[in-house]
C-alpha cells in the first residue's frame, strides 16, 4: 500500500479555493453587520494619509476585533457645511444605518456661515435621523481663539442647546480632545490630521460608544 500525495501545483490551489471560500464568507457576514454612518468633511476623509489610515477605517477594524457585528461607512466630502449636509440627508437615509456619528461643523464656522443656521441645519438632520430610529451621536466643537468672541461662543452655545432640545440622541463635547490644534498631530498642511491623530480619535469614538452603550454584542 502506498500513500499518496498531492502535487505542490494542486496544493497551492487547494489552500487558494480554501482562503477564497473564506473572504467571501467574511465579506457575506460583513455585508450583514448592522451600519455605522460617520458624516463629517476632509477631517474623516483621510486627506495626507493612506485607505487604512482614517478614522472610520480603524474604527470598523476595532470594532470587529471586539466581536461587535457592525461596519463603518465613510462618507465624506471635503469643505462640506452643514446646509450641504442637509440638503444631501436623504441619501444616507437610504441606508438604514442602525448609527450615525454627525459631525459637521468646521466648513461652517471656517466660511463664516451664521452660527443660527447651522444650528437650524443640525437640529434638522438630527431630527430626521432620530425620526428613522437612528442612534444618533453628536459631536461639539470650539472655534480657534482667533475668531471673534461672540462668534465663538454663539457657536459653542449652539450644540448645547441642541443637546437640550433633542435629549434622544448621545453627545460628546468634541472627539477632537486631545489632538486640535496640535501641530505634532497634522500633516504637513497643520490642517488635516495624520495616522497617530486618527488613532486617538478612534480609541475616543469607540470608548464613547462602547460607554453611553450605543453599540452592543
Amino acid at each position: 500500500f502506498k500513500l499518496s500525495f498531492p502535487s505542490k501545483k494542486v496544493s497551492i490551489i487547494l489552500i487558494l479555493s480554501l482562503f477564497s471560500c473564506w473572504e467571501q464568507e467574511n465579506t457575506e457576514v460583513l455585508n450583514k453587520n448592522k451600519i455605522i454612518i460617520s458624516l463629517w468633511d476632509s477631517l474623516t476623509e483621510g486627506y495626507g494619509v493612506k485607505d487604512t489610515e482614517n478614522y472610520p477605517y480603524k474604527l470598523e477594524k476595532l470594532i470587529l476585533e471586539e466581536w461587535y457585528e457592525y461596519k463603518v461607512i465613510n462618507w465624506w466630502i471635503s469643505w462640506d457645511t452643514s446646509l450641504d449636509l442637509r440638503n444631501r440627508v436623504n441619501e444616507y437615509l437610504e441606508e438604514d444605518p442602525e448609527i450615525v456619528i454627525i459631525a459637521i461643523w468646521a466648513n461652517d464656522w471656517l466660511k463664516g456661515k451664521p452660527v443660527d443656521k447651522m444650528k437650524e441645519n443640525i437640529t434638522y438632520i438630527v431630527d430626521l435621523f432620530l425620526e428613522n430610529k437612528t442612534k444618533v451621536v453628536l459631536s461639539g466643537m470650539d472655534t480657534p481663539i482667533t475668531y471673534w468672541f461672540w462668534y465663538r461662543s454663539d457657536f459653542k452655545d449652539s450644540y448645547k442647546e441642541i443637546k437640550k432640545e433633542r435629549k434622544e440622541k448621545f453627545f460628546h463635547k468634541s472627539f477632537l480632545k486631545w489632538v486640535a490644534l496640535r501641530p505634532e498631530y497634522n500633516i504637513n498642511d497643520n490642517i488635516h490630521p495624520n495616522s497617530q491623530w486618527y488613532d486617538i480619535i478612534t480609541n475616543n469614538i469607540l470608548e464613547f460608544l462602547k460607554d453611553e452603550k450605543i453599540i452592543k454584542k
